[in-house]
């Protein structure tokens, strides 16, 4: 199979994940043709102008957005090979935790799974978006935390406690801002301290909704709605409490909780 391995030289500094340069082989050991491109390159979405059967991007979300975004519409299919911070893409997509070299193996008998990308219209035009789109709190944490980057610890890790830590000390005092949007073709304006559009299961540093709890917020997840409904149906069946992401400490909005609240009770969560 023709790979193209677009990769980020700077994508998790301080972690202990494979080089760039360990991932090409190992694409080359498991029988595979590859074109390794680093996005360092000024030119380097030429790369995916090659003929090839799967792209793989070795990076964070800004990588793996960054490339998915000049491939949609063409029907080639993308491997996220976390190597960023946070990794929620990775994560949404379950291959976060998963040994790189085990998911080499595995692309010749894999299979293709959608990945819906959402669209954002306002001011600034249209934009695709893999992971949301978000105002307030969150988007000052990220502001600020890039421009303390040159003070930043060394380790993935760090930097998120560091972020978390940013935002846990400015939750409770930070201006709410008055936002007219729709979503999904309901209305949503209003007061915000914080509003995220959530096209992935996690937003920025991953621990951010449990530490927000932390911080005196209650997270509650509503579940599904789609245009014309008058509010959320709630997380009502088994299938939709599986979708929760693993770890989630906040609240559930349910209107049946005589089938979720015994999967809840007996820690079937997700339910397998």
């Amino acid at each position: 199979m023709r790979v193209t391995l677009i990769h980020n030289p700077g994508a998790g500094q301080g972690g202990d994940g494979d080089s760039p340069a360990a991932i090409e082989a190992a694409i080359r050991a498991a029988g595979h043709d590859v074109h390794a491109q680093s996005c360092d390159d000024p030119d380097w979405s030429a790369a995916l102008d090659r003929p090839a059967e799967l792209v793989a991007i070795l990076g964070g979300d800004g990588t793996v957005g960054s490339v998915a975004r000049r491939l949609i519409g063409r029907g080639v299919p993308i491997a996220a090979l976390a190597a960023g911070t946070a990794n929620n893409i990775a994560m949404t997509l379950g291959t976060e935790h998963m040994e790189l070299h085990r998911q080499i193996a595995g692309w010749s008998a894999g299979r293709r799974l959608p990945f819906d990308v959402c669209v954002a219209r306002g001011p600034w035009g249209t934009e695709h978006l893999l992971e949301g789109l978000g105002c307030g709190l969150f988007t000052w944490g990220m502001r600020t935390a890039e421009d303390a980057s040159q003070d930043e610890p060394a380790t993935p890790g760090e930097r998120i406690a560091r972020v978390l830590a940013m935002l846990d000390e400015r939750v409770g005092a930070h201006p709410s801002t008055r936002i007219e949007a729709t979503l999904d073709g309901n209305d949503v304006s209003g007061d915000y301290v914080l509003l995220e559009a959530m096209n992935t299961r996690f937003v920025g540093p991953n621990l951010f909704l449990a530490r927000m709890r932390q911080a005196g917020s209650e997270v509650i997840l509503l579940g599904p709605y789609g245009p014309g409904d008058p509010g959320t149906a709630g997380i009502d069946t088994l299938d939709l409490l599986a979708e929760v992401p693993a770890g989630f400490d906040g609240y559930v909005w349910t209107n049946r909780i005589e089938i979720i609240g015994p999967a809840l009770g007996r820690g079937v969560y997700p339910p397998p």
